[in-house]
């Protein structure tokens, strides 16, 4: 998932968590990642492609789940409230993507879903 920040000093900065480590059968279907980030977090590989095409793009990145059960990370409350304007979702996961949603109508944040099966996941 990707946010786009804007609120309370994050303005002009793009926030990213993926937990997962990418697969030599991701470099196929995801442009960002090379041979040589097989086995790194998906979240931070970005970050680094990123700022080769755009090296003043602040990225913040997080190797964490989303949703409700993520008790002590960086989603909370107050993230919601005050950390993004635009949320980019490209969940695979229907419990994440539903958590997101939610959070989006509950804060008034515009979704962006870009998720591989439609809303199945």
């Amino acid at each position: 998932a990707g946010t786009g920040g804007g609120k309370e000093g994050r303005a002009g900065r793009l926030i990213l968590t993926d937990m997962d480590t990418i697969e030599k059968s991701n470099l196929s279907r995801q442009l960002l990642f090379r041979d040589h980030d097989v086995g790194e977090f998906k979240s931070v590989a970005a970050r680094a492609a990123m700022s080769r095409f755009s090296s003043g793009c602040r990225v913040e990145t997080h190797t964490c789940r989303v949703g409700e059960d993520e008790e002590g990370g960086p989603f909370d409350d107050d993230f919601w409230s005050s950390g993004c304007d635009v949320v980019l979702n490209a969940l695979d996961n229907v419990e994440a993507r539903l958590f997101v949603d939610s959070q989006c109508v509950a804060h008034g944040l515009g979704l962006i879903d870009a998720g591989t099966l439609g809303p199945k996941g």
